[in-house]
């Protein structure tokens, strides 16, 4: 059975073969078509072909085994093709040696045969007859020795194969061998079956969460649909809250007695989960994806560190041993990763289709997601205005101290994953792109970004992160949408801040009335007193509703601090003092120039909130 919306399906806990088994018995012509299947095969596969499937894998952990491996078959047909190819995982998350576990690879079909190789290839060549189903097996073990251990994960180390004495972890760029020849336009129905534990055993991941010996996993669409996703399965602990009546699953690995748990219970971390997940739908007034899936792994790090890879749906982290919650450590990146669900997904294409340029524009999917998380969470009351100031100083003060600062978007887009302090970038301009956008909305009388987006935004069954040249990307609507407000300003702001990597402004008004830039040395940002009880601060932050405060811009007539940072001969660290500058001054104030100036947009004057840096021209192309 297939999802009707082409999305994941969760089917029950019943399993595999009593969902698809029909009530009534099966006629004899039946039974034999069935037995001729396994007759065929050199060895037992462990779940009949289903004939909805275009490409079906079976996956059964061998944890017993020495070493542990994953036994995995691949099955699809053939068409009219006498010779097919498979591909092995590449290189992903960091980590070039998925293909190196992957093991005797065989064809599971006597009439069937896997050309031989004499070297590493990224890919392996079956020869069939036409009409074929074509059938091979392959096993996928870990460089990981015992996933039970005590070892210190590496971020690379996150995204391997997990094998431990009673549960596995794998994603699917890992575990999963694809077909060669597949049709990428056409929606492929892929099966995802899985079979070898206990009855009160858990199979969860992307794709949905069931109990039992076995299960099934159906979606349609793109083969990346599994690729994309994680697995698990055994004696797992599992959690499950509803947020709107939609469960949120936390995974955790079982306890072991020779490991120290995490400070934090599985039951803290599902609460916690609950409540940003739930925080995000409030805030878009949107009822959110169908699962959520938070998986959390001890990393037995001594240095505090976290990390996570996103999936559809879902979150992979790891943490060290003395995670605590609340802690902003914690809701930052599970809030970004929830807000996923809504950007870049639900706001329209990001690209068109064919064009693989969605790196450059970042800013938007990056720098926007990292803006409404902490936005989201001050806002919900996860948050407090220290908690939301010390997130955004250590980004900052990352920012200031970078290297590449000043790089542009072309070298964004080429060094993004090559790059660690020019991945950081789109970030944190875009996080910056939005406050002064909302400011300089909400000084004109507007109710800020928050709104805009919200009336930007697509119902799911719209989403698309690529669509055709005839509709417009979600950079050319936002723009639109604050023409009316701001005029040409920003698309400056655009060409200066993004295309060409102009540093940004950093004054007391840059990041809203709730915080206010320290004077001294560390240049640090700190809530004004008593701030969410000011009504500005309040209306800013759109707490109590969206209520809108004429007084909620920056009052021009008061002197503003402003930030200067300058090289200094003889340290490696760029040295930044705040200031306090009158108000014409601060209004054309720039990181590292400390330069006044006023600027008048293009067909009239500047709004109020907006400035640009440069003289520049748009890219005659349009692309942003």
């Amino acid at each position: 059975m297939l999802a009707d919306s082409g999305g994941p399906l969760t089917l029950g806990p019943s399993g595999a073969s009593r969902h698809f088994c029909p009530s009534e018995p099966m006629p004899l012509k039946t039974v034999l078509a069935g037995l001729a299947v396994l007759l065929l095969a050199s060895a037992p596969t462990h779940a009949a072909t289903d004939a909805a499937c275009d490409v079906q894998w079976q996956i059964t952990p061998q944890l017993d085994a020495k070493p542990r491996h994953l036994a995995v078959s691949l099955s699809f047909d053939a068409g009219a093709r006498s010779r097919s190819s498979v591909l092995l995982p590449s290189r992903w998350a960091g980590a070039d040696d998925f293909a190196a576990q992957v093991t005797e690879l065989r064809s599971a079909v006597a009439e069937q045969s896997i050309d031989p190789v004499t070297a590493p290839a990224a890919e392996r060549t079956i020869r069939h007859r036409p009409g074929d189903r074509v059938v091979i097996q392959y096993q996928v073990g870990s460089p990981l020795e015992d996933a039970d251990d005590a070892q210190v994960r590496s971020d690379s180390d996150a995204a391997r194969t997990r094998l431990g004495a009673r549960w596995f972890q794998a994603f699917g760029r890992a575990l999963l061998l694809v077909p060669g020849d597949l049709d990428d336009k056409t929606p492929q129905r892929l099966c995802v079956d899985v079979d070898g534990l206990g009855e009160r055993d858990w199979w969860i991941g992307s794709l949905g969460a069931q109990q039992g010996r076995s299960g099934q996993f159906r979606t349609r669409g793109a083969v990346a649909n599994v690729l994309d996703a994680v697995y698990l399965g055994g004696d797992l602990q599992v959690r499950e809250r509803r947020v709107d009546g939609k469960p949120i699953y936390t995974v955790m690995p079982p306890a072991v007695p020779s490991r120290l748990p995490l400070a934090v219970g599985i039951d803290g971390v599902a609460d916690r989960a609950a409540r940003l997940s739930e925080a995000a739908r409030r805030f878009w007034r949107d009822p959110g994806a169908d699962m959520q899936l938070l998986v959390l792994h001890p990393n037995h790090s001594p240095d505090g560190r976290l990390g996570s890879w996103a999936v559809p749906q879902g979150l992979v982290m790891h943490a060290s041993d003395d995670l605590a919650l609340p802690s902003a450590r914690f809701d930052d990146p599970v809030m970004r990763e929830w807000l996923r669900a809504w950007i870049p997904d639900r706001f329209g294409p990001l690209v068109y289709t064919g064009r693989s340029d969605a790196t450059a524009r970042y800013w938007l999917t990056e720098g926007f997601n990292d803006y409404f998380s902490h936005r989201i969470l001050l806002n919900s009351g996860l948050w407090t205005l220290e908690d939301f100031a010390l997130v955004l100083n250590r980004k900052l003060d990352r920012y200031r101290q970078s290297s590449a600062q000043r790089a542009d978007n072309r070298r964004v887009a080429a060094e993004l994953f090559t790059d660690p302090e020019v991945a950081e970038l789109p970030g944190v301009r875009g996080e910056l792109l939005a406050h002064r956008w909302n400011s300089a909305l909400r000084s004109t009388g507007h109710l800020g970004l928050d709104t805009v987006m919200r009336q930007l935004m697509l119902p799911a069954s719209q989403a698309q992160r690529e669509g055709p040249l005839s509709k417009p990307l979600i950079t050319h609507r936002l723009l639109a949408a604050l023409r009316g407000r701001l005029g040409e300003t920003p698309l400056q702001d655009l060409a200066n801040h993004i295309e060409q990597g102009l540093p940004f402004e950093l004054n007391d008004s840059a990041l809203g009335p709730c915080l206010r830039l320290a004077l001294g040395e560390a240049g640090r940002y700190v809530p004004v007193s008593d701030g969410l009880l000011q009504p500005r601060c309040r209306a800013w932050a759109g707490i109590g509703g969206d209520a809108s405060d004429p007084t909620a811009g920056p009052d021009q007539g008061d002197p503003q601090t402003v930030m200067v940072c300058q090289k200094v001969r003889g340290k490696k660290a760029k040295v930044c003092k705040s200031m306090v500058v009158k108000p014409k001054a601060a209004a054309g104030a720039r990181t590292g120039t400390a330069k006044a100036g006023t600027a008048k947009a293009k067909g009239g004057k500047a709004r109020a909130g907006a400035t640009t840096a440069t003289k520049s021209r748009p890219d005659p192309k349009g692309k942003r």
